[in-house]
């Protein structure tokens, strides 16, 4: 089956572009643990917390900053090269950049106000990085920004190698920081280093990819073109951050609310289960990182049965592949867990929900990705922000009674609750769903 659905351009491009995804992906995980474990080692906890602190800080900030735009320009320039050429693309990317970098202005200049006059902070007992926060924050949104366009340009090895990348860097720092034994207080500093070298990288590859694109550009096509306005750009994207944020919640709530309901110990279990299951889904987020850009494309020119038959395919390819790793999760998962300790056993109910959540999402296919790439964004939006409440809701009604369980209740039902009414939205907009079937309806 396969083999014959690679006979289908779009789709092979997929099929490939995925494949050495996942590959970069699987090995920045092992490359990571390495780097994290040298690192644990030879400078300890209280290191390891204060630069997750400051990670924390400005990815956080991060989302304010974008406010949407590492979305949107998936979405906008697979749109204008197939409606325009290369050369105009470049011209929306530049909006864009202006745009995100006139917010994260803003954000570092809000910030900084409120931790100074405010004893809510986010960095307690860091205060004195507080600059280097800022300067992190930029760095970050510079490389998200233009690690996507890459993904938008089509350009999925060097987006790939951008995955990888940051682990070797990371861990080539930590090895040289080890040999020169430099001191704790300067290694917070350069542990930071991959972040630069990323950031300036992101915008070489992405100049370079489109210097390239516009001389061999054979597309000169006569539609009349106006460069979008700032404003009706941000009109654009603000659904889009929404999607994000609520996403954010989704994502973190469930461990505040048993930091705060239960133990460190059940807290530490779950995060380990969670990072267990994101790994189970890594096949669905190299899918969707050639998924996205593609569907806009297709959209953009007017392809719907070439668009439809794509979505399902694709989701197909990523039920298939995510049901692989879940069984084998859960068929390995008594000595996989025992490898952390004998606690790690004593809940695997909650691990099984995770799965199970992680299962349904593949089932239904990148229904986000589809309305966000399709002009459905504000739907979506919605949708999101419906699943995000119930999460919520759920994660305090539940967590104090069930306790972990409890929190992978809450998620299992927020991952069920947006994909059936972004299914629903679909199949009303377009007669037909991602769910891989012959039939009409599916």
């Amino acid at each position: 089956m396969l083999s014959k659905f690679s006979l289908d351009k779009n789709f092979n491009h997929l099929l490939k572009g995925s494949s050495f995804n996942a590959a970069a992906k699987v090995l920045a995980v092992a490359v990571g643990f390495v780097a994290s474990f040298l690192i644990a080692r030879t400078y300890g906890p209280d290191f390891i917390g204060n630069v997750a602190t400051i990670s924390s800080s400005f990815t956080l900030l991060s989302l304010f900053a974008l406010l949407g735009n590492q979305t949107l320009i998936i979405k906008v320039l697979p749109e204008y090269i197939a409606k325009y050429n290369f050369f105009k693309a470049r011209l929306v990317y530049r909006q864009i950049l202006v745009i995100t970098l006139i917010f994260t202005a803003c954000v570092i200049t809000a910030w900084t106000f409120l931790e100074k006059i405010t004893a809510m902070t986010l960095i307690r007992g860091l205060e004195q990085y507080t600059f280097l926060i800022s300067a992190l924050l930029v760095l970050a949104v510079f490389k998200r920004l233009n690690t996507q366009a890459l993904r938008g340009l089509g350009d999925y090895k060097v987006y790939s190698l951008f995955e990888l990348l940051p682990a070797i860097l990371l861990t080539l720092t930590a090895i040289t920081a080890i040999l020169l034994k430099i001191p704790e207080q300067l290694f917070q500093y350069i542990y930071f280093l991959p972040l630069l070298t990323m950031s300036f990288l992101s915008f070489i590859f992405v100049s370079r990819t489109f210097a390239l694109k516009i001389k061999s550009d054979n597309n000169s096509t006569t539609n009349t073109f106006l460069l979008p306005t700032k404003s009706s750009l941000i009109r654009l994207s603000l659904p889009m951050f929404g999607v994000t944020l609520s996403n954010a919640i989704i994502a973190h709530f469930d461990i505040l609310m048993l930091n705060y309901y239960t133990s460190s110990s059940t807290v530490g279990v779950y995060a380990i289960y969670v990072k267990i299951v994101t790994i189970t889904a890594l096949a669905k987020h190299s899918i969707d990182a050639m998924f996205a850009p593609t569907v806009s494309k297709l959209h953009s020119s007017n392809k719907p049965q070439e668009l439809k038959t794509f979505a399902k395919k694709a989701t197909l390819l990523s039920f298939i592949t995510t049901s692989a790793l879940a069984f084998a999760v859960f068929l390995f998962n008594e000595p996989l867990l025992g490898l952390y300790g004998p606690e790690f056993l004593e809940d695997t109910p909650t691990l099984h929900l995770l799965l199970t959540a992680t299962l349904l999402g593949s089932f239904f296919g990148s229904v986000g990705f589809y309305l966000n790439m399709t002009g459905h964004q504000v739907s979506f939006f919605r949708i999101m922000v419906v699943a995000a409440i119930i999460n919520v809701s759920l994660n305090m009604i539940l967590i104090p009674q069930f306790g972990s369980s409890g929190a992978a209740a809450a998620t299992l039902i927020s991952v069920i609750t947006w994909n059936l009414l972004a299914t629903r939205k679909i199949l009303k907009e377009y007669n037909y769903t991602l769910i891989w079937s012959n039939s009409r309806f599916l």
